[in-house]
Order: C-alpha cells, then structure tokens, then sequence
C-alpha cells in the first residue's frame, strides 16, 4: 500500500494500491483457460533457457517372467468398462475420464462442406448458360450474402458488371436453379416459394400465405390466417407444417461458425459413500522445470560475474512463473470444494437443485477476494455427475422461501437458475390449447414456495427464448 502527499496550494492525502508483478502475473494465469494457458508456457519456454519441459515419467513395464492373473484381468475389465461409463453419460465426447479425450471429437468429425461460392460456381460451369449469362451470374454469385440472399439491389448488380437489368434477371433465375434449394432470393418469401417450387408444393394457398401472411403467423393470429385464406384451422395447420419443412437461411449448412472448445479443468466425481471428491484435470499437458544445467551454474564458482547475474534473473523468473502455476492450482481445486460444498443438492439431483451463491460468499470461504474468484471460474469448464458446466453457472443470486425474506435473496434457498428451469418445466407440462400465462406461472412457484414476481416470470422467459403465451398458444377446431 501507498500513500502519497502532495504540497503545493494546497493538500491532498491519495491512498492508493498498486499490485506486485508476481501478483499481477498469478492474476493472469488464473484468468486463462488451458488452450491460451498452453500457449503462454510455449513462449515462456522459447524466451527464458532456464525453463525445459520435464521428461513425463512411464510406469515400470512388467517383467517378462510376470504372468497376469485372473484379478489382474478382472481389474482391467472394470477399469474399461468405468471408462466406457463415462464416455456414455458426458455431454462433451472422450476416452474414458480423462478430459484429454474430449478432443478426439474433432478426429471423427465430418468434413467442412464446400464453401458455398465455390459450389454455385462448379454448378455454374456445368450449366450450359453462354459466356454472357455466365459472366453475370458470376456477379451475382459474388453478391450473396452469407444467408445465400441477394440483397444487392439488381441494378447494382447490372452496374458492377456492365449489364443491363433483363441480363441480370435472367442470370438470377440460373442461379435460383442451383442447390442449395432457395439460393439467391431477394426475401424470405421468396426463399420459401423457391424451395416450395422445387419441390411441387408451391399451391394457390401456400403461395398466399407466404406472400401475404408471415407476420400474422408470427403472433399467433390463425384464426385471421385462417379465414384469410377461406380454409380451416385444422388445414391451416397443414399449411404450416409444410413450411416448417423448409429451410429459411439457404446457405445456413454453409455458414462455419468459429471453432470454440475450452476443455474441463476440474472434475466432481461422487464416491460409493455419495460424498465427492474433486480433481484437477490435466493442469499442466507438461511439467515446465527449471534445468539443473543453470542451477548448476549458479553454484559454480568458475561461472563469470555477468553470466551469472544474467542465470540468476532469469532463474528467478522462472520460480516465480512455477509458483503463478502452483498458486493457479490450488486456487481452482479450492473452487471446485467450495461448488462440492454449496451444491451438493444440484449434485444429487440436478438444475432444479443449484442453490444461490455469490462470488462474495466463495471468496470469503476460499480466502481469497471476489475479483479472484471470478478470474478463476471465467472460461472454465467442471464435469459434474450432472454434465458438464461452466463454472460460472454456480454463481448467482435467488430466491429464498417466502418465509425468509423473497425474492432477491442470495446465499439461500432457490438459484435464479433453478427457476428458470421450473418455469421451463411449466411450460412443457401445459397444455398447448391454454398456456400458461407470466401470472399463472408466477402463482404456482408462489405455492410451490418460491415467491416470484410476475415480471421476473417475464424476464426468465425471455432468456430461455419462450414466447408469450399468446404466442404459445396452438389453434384448433374449423
């Protein structure tokens, strides 16, 4: 801490604290997930010689004299087929319990698809359209957005290519012609009668509906869609289940979403006594030591004065990386007890289960300040019996039995969380004809013991993405 005095016209006492390097570098590496972490060790390892990987120790292979026994095998058989239990009940793939598993995923994975616009572009080759018609097609190709839509208004079109609007028309109408069914429409109606015409559905009323009343089959308005279309609403709802056949974004297969895969850090296990136990998963891919080479050197008394200052630095860096790690470490086996001891209901028994609990509340039982317990849980995943889950999903505030206090309570009784997914619950019990509205589901936690205020109801439906129950609501009857 420092205090610092200024004098001049007048005074001021400015208390301030500032943060050592060796705390400010242990803050950091609690912050990064494994992948970035691996990567921060590969460059410490190119810059600073005193660092090397240690050598990973193998178990002592068995004399060739050795004969397994049938508990030996039996052994083995268990470990296996724990091993295959796991791999079953974990929501991320593996090998067995050990998290590195989770990346075969990615070996048996099917291949990327082709980019879109080389795939209208190969269609475009074989479509025996002449030079001219392919020239503009290739501009509108070129003009697709990422939806597959041709957003670009025609004449622009015409213009990057020195075309007139006829020329661009009928390059369009190729291109519609191309897979993926609904490629190159201007609009999402147009879209769905392209895909409606390939396939020989596009009829009188289907093509209506499209044109004319998507947004009342938006909110819910069937009835009015109904007597519109001068058909009833059990084939109205024919109608749209002919809709929900197709494919609203073209070129969605075609759109790569970017690679994100964090891989679990801790690891809850529950013992045969139903108590848990947590484990650090594969902390560190390799051992990072310091070399005995450079300790050596430090104690040689032939080493020169400026090589050794030089040693000394940087061996001193090297330790105070090894204890960031260490203290990384422990910090993420104290949070894993401190999500053993707050949770054990949502251990046993799941999301409905997960009690309220602040980062406050588990920096004062690790001992450590808030800040660093949200470092610690951020981009951090933990398989539980349960599933697996970030972190951070252990952390927020709730509400407590109507007895104690309400809604807004922290530390006790229901997580937000929780609620959430006794809400979703409610909602996939009702019946479809007569949703549940924000006030019915407000009365039935209400009596279930949990007071929680319509608007709250509101708030967690929308984050789930339910809609109203006016747009929940499923028509039926002429």
């Amino acid at each position: 801490m420092e205090i610092a005095h200024t004098t001049a016209l007048g005074q001021t006492l400015e208390q301030r604290q500032q943060l050592s390097a060796r705390t400010l570098q242990s803050l950091e590496l609690l912050h990064l997930p494994l992948p970035e972490l691996e990567a921060r060790l590969t460059k410490e390892l190119e810059t600073n010689p005193v660092l090397e990987e240690a050598l990973p120790e193998e178990p002592p292979a068995p004399a060739a004299s050795e004969e397994r026994d049938d508990n030996d095998e039996s052994q083995f058989d268990a470990q296996n087929a724990e091993a295959d239990e796991w791999h079953d009940s974990l929501p991320l793939p593996g090998t067995g319990n050990d998290s590195s598993g989770i990346h075969d995923r990615f070996a048996n994975s099917p291949a990327p698809p082709e980019p879109l616009e080389a795939l209208l572009v190969r269609e475009l080759a074989t479509s025996g359209a002449d030079d001219r018609t392919r020239e503009v097609a290739l501009a509108v190709i070129e003009a697709l957005d990422e939806n597959g839509f041709l957003s670009t208004p025609p004449a622009d079109v015409a213009m990057a290519c020195d075309a007139d609007l006829d020329e661009v028309e009928k390059a369009l109408q190729l291109v519609q012609s191309f897979d993926p069914p609904g490629i190159g429409a201007r609009n999402l109606p147009e879209a769905l009668k392209l895909q409606l015409a390939r396939s020989g559905k596009l009829t009188p009323a289907l093509e209506k509906l499209v044109d004319e009343h998507l947004d009342d089959v938006a909110k819910n308005k069937l009835p009015q869609v109904a007597k519109a279309l001068g058909v009833s609403l059990e084939k109205l709802q024919e109608l749209l289940e002919t809709l929900k056949t197709l494919n609203p974004v073209p070129a969605a297969e075609f759109r790569q979403a970017p690679e994100s895969f964090v891989e679990p850090e801790l690891e809850i296990k529950r013992s045969r006594d139903g108590s848990y136990a947590v484990k650090l998963l594969r902390e560190r891919r390799r051992e990072v030591v310091i070399s005995e080479r450079y300790l050596k050197m430090l104690e040689d008394p032939g080493t020169d004065p400026e090589t050794r200052e030089y040693v000394r630095d940087r061996v001193q860096r090297a330790r105070e990386l090894l204890a960031a790690l260490d203290r990384r470490k422990s910090t993420l086996e104290k949070l894993g007890e401190v999500i053993v001891e707050t949770q054990k209901d949502f251990l046993d028994h799941g999301v409905k289960a997960l009690h309220p609990l602040t980062m406050k509340r588990a920096g004062e039982m690790m001992n450590v300040d808030e800040s660093t317990v949200s470092r610690a849980a951020a981009d951090k995943l933990v398989i539980t019996p349960q599933g697996v889950f970030p972190c951070r999903f252990f952390f927020g505030t709730g509400f407590a039995p109507a007895s104690a206090g309400g809604e807004g309570s922290a530390d006790a009784g229901v997580s937000n969380r929780a609620v959430m997914e006794r809400i979703r619950e409610i909602v996939a019990a009702e019946d479809p004809s007569h949703p549940e509205s924000d006030d019915a589901i407000a009365a039935k936690l209400k009596a279930e013991g949990t007071p929680v205020a319509r608007r709250t109801v509101a708030k967690y439906r929308d984050l789930m993405k339910i809609p109203s129950s006016s747009l929940r609501r499923r028509w039926t009857g002429k």
